[in-house]
């Protein structure tokens, strides 16, 4: 579970935990299936040795949150 907090920005890495939380550990395993799908066009284009490096290189996408989920204000209202 601590994959999330070491790949992804905090502000996804919150809205990740709020669910696991709210809605237990299948709620980990939709997001992991979820994150992949998104990604599996640039992770089909990677070397296997480079996939790795590419999720640590996600944290630092400032635009990563965007891309995976709406903002926040559009779910609350």
């Amino acid at each position: 579970m601590s994959c999330f907090l070491y790949s992804f920005p905090l502000g996804l890495c919150i809205r990740i935990w709020d669910n696991l939380l709210a809605y237990g550990t299948r709620f980990l395993f939709n997001v992991s299936l979820a994150i992949l799908y998104l990604l599996k066009d640039q992770l089909l284009e990677l070397e296997f040795s480079d996939i790795n490096d590419f999720f640590n290189a996600l944290k630092d996408d400032e635009h990563l949150e965007n891309r995976l989920l709406p903002p926040y204000e559009d779910i609350i209202e």
